[in-house]
């Protein structure tokens, strides 16, 4: 018997291998037309009701682990790069989410789903630390501090985290030089990160700085992150999308 198995697993070995070999033979042969007419097949992934993006390494990659069950061996591949590009763009003509419709929200919740789907679930653990531009929020105090400026009149809004330190900063620039900002104690277990405020500060060019009382504390899952964005949802069911900010954290 244990014969048999052991010819068994070598035919499933080598047969996985022919399909290996060929897919990406095809594949190899058609990628230079795919990239240029910027276009993507897809494949259902067995047990998923979801399409699957297939970039390279894609159409053998995700039949391979389909059907035999393999790890990802070659890595997130293009796949999620596509679904950040398609989050970011959408989220780009919502200005920032002051502009964004019901159907736009649902849009960018099922775009960050197939992100998160794509990265293989939520981060199990999380490092942050830097500064992040909110390029998107569903939040309606930051909408209402953003109001309706673009451009040069656009009011900004960033986060500066220090983990190691346990500090979160939030911070509103207005175009005429007005800054809001709100300092935080910071925890980070696994994905989610708890934080509570600590103080407020308003400052207006050519006026003293004004404290204002520390007021409030909440939580926020990391539902994606890598070296360019982070994608959170926060204790109020409110998702925020952060671009890196190379500025070093003040």
């Amino acid at each position: 018997m244990a014969s048999i198995r052991n010819r068994f697993c070598h035919a499933n070995m080598l047969l996985l291998l022919l399909i290996w070999q060929v897919l990406h033979h095809l594949e190899s042969r058609s990628a230079e037309a795919w990239t240029s007419n910027n276009t993507w097949k897809h494949v259902r992934c067995l047990g998923s009701s979801r399409p699957q993006v297939a970039g390279r390494h894609g159409h053998a990659g995700f039949i391979a682990r389909s059907v035999f069950n393999l790890p990802n061996f070659w890595g997130p591949g293009p796949e999620i790069e596509l679904a950040k590009n398609r989050l970011l763009e959408k989220a780009a003509v919502t200005g920032r989410g002051t502009k964004a419709s019901d159907e736009d929200r649902k849009e960018i919740e099922q775009l960050i789903d197939d992100l998160v789907e794509a990265a293989g679930g939520p981060p199990e653990e999380v490092e942050f630390t830097g500064r992040w531009h909110l390029v998107y929020t569903t939040e309606k105090e930051i909408l209402f501090l953003f109001g309706d400026g673009e451009g040069k009149e656009a009011t900004e809004a960033y986060q500066s985290i220090e983990i190691s330190k346990g500090t979160l900063g939030n911070e509103v620039v207005w175009a005429n030089g007005v800054d809001f900002t709100v300092a935080s104690s910071l925890q980070v277990s696994g994905r989610r990160s708890s934080f509570e405020f600590q103080g407020a500060a308003l400052q207006v060019p050519g006026w003293p700085k004004l404290s204002l009382p520390p007021v409030g504390k909440g939580w926020f899952d990391t539902l994606f992150i890598d070296g360019d964005i982070r994608v959170v949802r926060d204790i109020r069911g409110d998702t925020g999308i952060y671009e890196r900010d190379n500025r070093a954290v003040a």
